[in-house]
């Protein structure tokens, strides 16, 4: 398997939460980067009985086009709780967990 470069893996990330409609209103592609993690709303308000719900779901949605562009992605739930993250430092993660 191929590893992404560092430009598709940011690109996958930005096509990924704008076409889920993670982006607060307003965002532009061109400013993607700066959005962090906790100002998409990801699990906000949690649910008691899974606080992670939506992040797993994110974490596991995000494998599949990793995996069918040739590589593989280490499970991101981990990055996906630090919500001082920006998009720009998630997709770096990303680039630098492929397997």
């Amino acid at each position: 398997m191929a590893k992404l470069t560092l430009r598709q893996t940011g690109n996958l990330i930005a096509r990924y939460f704008y076409q889920e409609g993670w982006f607060p209103p307003g965002t532009a592609l061109k400013d993607w980067k700066t959005v962090t993690l906790a100002g998409m709303g990801i699990d906000d308000p949690p649910l008691p009985g899974d606080p992670h719900l939506q992040k797993k779901m994110i974490a596991l949605d995000l494998q599949k086009p990793f995996f069918l562009l040739g590589s593989e992605l280490a499970h991101p739930l981990p990055a996906l709780k630090k919500a001082t993250h920006t998009l720009e430092t998630f997709a770096d993660w990303c680039f630098n967990n492929q397997i």
